[in-house]
């Protein structure tokens, strides 16, 4: 937690740890003041936002030792007029995200999640509003279910099977 006067512009990045750079102070080098939290081994994720009285405050998470109370949102991808990729039976990529989804969903309820997700029927969902209703439901862990395809003439120079994608690196061990 940082009081300041006001709200101003930060910028916190991730290193070896986080590293935290506030704009716009006053008697400070360059108006900015930075500072640096040490990394712990089971960082799970970070929440930074000011408070109505300009109280900066960043909570960094660690990793759940069980699944109880996790908060997940899963993302079926696609849907509505958005097919995705068509199977060579027939099938919409948005409706097998859609059936996947279920059964990932009832498979972390019993494990003790509580599980948000953005559709649970065939409708179209823009990116911006998948992405709200995540932040909005508090969700320590988005999962976006597809089921990419590669044309027939490039299938046979890529590998098959689950491609588990990640952004932060400490979600690597989760993609894991």
């Amino acid at each position: 937690e940082l009081k300041l006067s006001k709200k101003v512009p930060y910028i916190l990045s991730e290193t070896n740890g986080f590293d935290l750079v506030v704009y716009d102070v006053l008697d400070f080098p360059y108006e900015k003041y930075e500072f640096h939290i040490n990394k712990t081994d089971k960082n799970f994720g970070y929440n930074t936002y000011y408070t109505d009285d300009n109280r900066l405050i960043i909570d960094i998470f660690n990793a759940p030792k069980t699944l109880m109370n996790l908060r997940v949102t899963i993302d079926p991808g696609h849907g509505g007029r958005e097919y995705g990729a068509i199977g060579c039976l027939g099938q919409k990529e948005k409706d097998v995200n859609l059936d996947i989804a279920f059964k990932l969903k009832n498979k972390l309820e019993a494990a003790g999640a509580k599980v948000f997700m953005t559709r649970t029927e065939d409708k179209e969902i823009g990116l911006y509003d998948r992405v709200e209703f995540a932040n909005k439901n508090n969700s320590q862990v988005f999962i976006s279910i597809h089921n990419n395809a590669l044309p027939d003439s490039a299938a046979h120079l890529k590998s098959s099977g689950t491609e588990v994608y990640y952004f932060y690196p400490q979600s690597r061990a989760l993609a894991k």
